[in-house]
């Protein structure tokens, strides 16, 4: 009873001021306290231990500084239109921590009342969501680093692409630690990944110090990326090329310098930098950031920034591309051809992949166009035919040899010696013709039918197959069709994405198989996603398929051991038997 007498006493003001404080200071869940205009005006213990930033680091700052970029400028325009609405806003937040790490809370806001009754402080209380920090429904797994927790090359291309405003200018950073292989031999794994997780420190805390929005990730085993957006106002002059070339050598001498991996273990660190600018939100980060690359290999000559622009993009890029064709750096993917009757491996078709030597990748609809421009295409398309006939003849003592399909460029196609050389190359390899599919384009073949004449008739009569790719997309002209000697016609995948929603794209696929099966060849469904489209060609009786219903592209390797197991799709062929009679 005397307990509840004194609670029942309303305490005094200093003394509800010393236990609030209290309060505050000892509570196991983070807060924060900002003014009215969202800087932060106090933190209590739980908050510098959860960000790892001092409490003086985050004083006079807004919250903006622990933002991971995960969650676009529409999330925070909705979370502060609620709390001016509603007084109160709750929801999961990803923020980003002083060592680069990425982890997920549950925020709660309160607005805090003056003496006339209107806010004049938000007090921010958060509470942990998930013991594993890289856990990242929003963006994938895959998308966050394990070792640094910063972004994948993945994840920081998708979010930068959100990180301002469509049209933005954004200027994308890369740096590439110098020597890391050594370090990692000489001082060890572990030192090595320490080494990586205080440089994304570093590029967190540099690029956090420049203001606007910034994100951070690991895009190589050793190389990092900086995707940066000036505040609206700077946004023209802080993007000007001596700017941003200012910006590059900073984050280059600050991230240079003197690391403590441990007892004893103290390295000084080099990083090269390259520096180029893209557009917010009109896909253009995958692309900077391949020529910041180049950029950067290019600096490593002088060890200065280098900085794309208009001028020497394409020289640039080009080099590139040709440095990876004379160092092979251009391997192959192998995507599964299945028969639609039975469901069996039916052939692979070899497909062009660019592969740094960072280990990020270059998209092909980026490096493939590059190669037809500058005249790179025949030596593009050279490599990936030897690297296919080296699978085949790999895969020809096998109880179940396959075909290999390779896409065929017009300067391969147009040479004189085209048959001789083929001839060469499968004697080489100990190959029968009938191990190897051309596939030539609609373009092609009748961009010089004298040619095509000529070359697909002797072709036939080595024994190799021949393929029609992409019909529909080229000449659409149904002629040429009745005079070369095809044995294949591979329908476009823009024929059959919109198979189940569009009655005429079913009437037009079913016509194309027809005519291909009256003029004695095999029809070929690119793109097949769904088990509804799967079902549709069965029944109009088209022959083979590929498409990420069965597989995506993969390494010779795996597409080696397919020969000898059961294939992933065999399921789908079991649930449903052939709809042909």
């Amino acid at each position: 009873m005397g307990s509840t007498s004194v609670m029942n006493k309303r305490p005094s003001a200093p003394l509800c001021q010393a236990l609030l404080r209290q309060v505050f200071e000892r509570s196991a869940l983070p807060m924060l306290i900002t003014d009215i205009k969202g800087c932060i005006c106090a933190v209590n213990p739980a908050m510098e231990r959860s960000t790892g930033f001092g409490g003086g680091e985050l004083l006079g700052q807004r919250p903006a500084l622990l933002r991971s970029t995960l969650q676009g400028d529409e999330f925070y325009a909705a979370m502060w239109k609620q709390l001016r609405e509603t007084m109160h806003w709750q929801g999961e937040i990803w923020n980003r921590r002083k060592d680069g790490r990425v982890f997920r809370e549950l925020l709660s806001i309160s607005p805090l009342l003056g003496a006339d009754g209107h806010p004049s402080h938000y007090l921010g209380q958060y509470a942990g969501l998930s013991q594993d920090p890289l856990q990242c429904p929003t963006v994938g797994g895959s998308e966050v680093d394990r070792t640094t927790g910063v972004l994948t090359r993945e994840g920081f291309i998708a979010a930068a692409d959100r990180l301002g405003r469509r049209g933005e200018q954004m200027a994308v950073l890369t740096l590439d630690i110098e020597r890391f292989t050594d370090i990692n031999e000489h001082l060890g794994l572990e030192a090595g990944d320490r080494l990586l997780r205080q440089v994304a420190m570093r590029c967190t805390e540099v690029a956090a110090s420049y203001g606007g929005r910034q994100l951070v990730g690991r895009v190589g085993a050793d190389e990092f990326a900086v995707a940066w957006v000036p505040a609206t106002a700077q946004s023209d002059a802080r993007c000007a090329p001596d700017a941003v070339q200012a910006l590059a050598q900073r984050f280059q001498d600050d991230v240079s310098g003197a690391y403590e991996l441990g007892a004893d273990q103290p390295v000084t660190v080099h990083v090269d930098a390259g520096v180029a600018l893209a557009r917010v939100g009109e896909h253009q980060a995958a692309e900077a950031l391949l020529l910041a690359s180049a950029a950067r290999h290019d600096a490593h000559l002088g060890g200065a920034v280098r900085h794309y622009d208009a001028h020497d993009h394409l020289r640039l890029q080009t080099k590139a591309l040709r440095a990876a064709i004379e160092q092979r750096q251009i391997g192959i993917a192998l995507q599964p051809k299945v028969d639609l009757r039975s469901g069996a491996l039916c052939g692979v078709e070899a497909l062009a992949r660019w592969t740094l030597a960072d280990g990020g990748t270059v998209p092909p609809s980026t490096f493939i166009p590059l190669a037809e421009r500058e005249g790179l295409i025949a030596a593009l398309g050279e490599g990936v035919l030897e690297q296919a006939l080296d699978w085949a003849a790999w895969a020809r003592d096998t109880d179940r040899p396959t075909a290999v399909a390779v896409n065929f460029s017009a300067p391969q196609f147009h040479r004189e010696s085209l048959v001789a050389e083929i001839t060469q190359r499968l004697l080489a390899h100990r190959l029968p013709a009938k191990a190897l599919e051309l596939e030539l384009t609609e373009s092609i073949l009748l961009g010089d039918t004298d040619t095509a004449m000529g070359a697909l008739p002797a072709l036939r009569a080595l024994g190799l197959h021949l393929s029609i790719d992409d019909f529909g997309t080229g000449y659409s002209s149904l002629s040429y069709l009745f005079r070369f000697p095809v044995d294949r016609l591979k329908l476009d995948r823009s024929f059959i994405a919109p198979l189940t929603r569009d009655a005429r794209s079913r009437t037009l696929v079913q016509a194309v198989i027809a005519l291909a099966h009256q003029l004695g060849m095999r029809c070929v469904a690119e793109g097949i996603e769904t088990p509804e489209q799967l079902a549709l060609l069965r029944e109009f009786g088209c022959d083979e398929g590929q498409g990420y219903l069965f597989s995506q592209p993969v390494t010779p390797l795996a597409a080696f051991e397919l020969l000898h197991a059961e294939p992933p799709w065999a399921r789908l062929f079991a649930a449903a038997p052939s709809l042909i009679a």
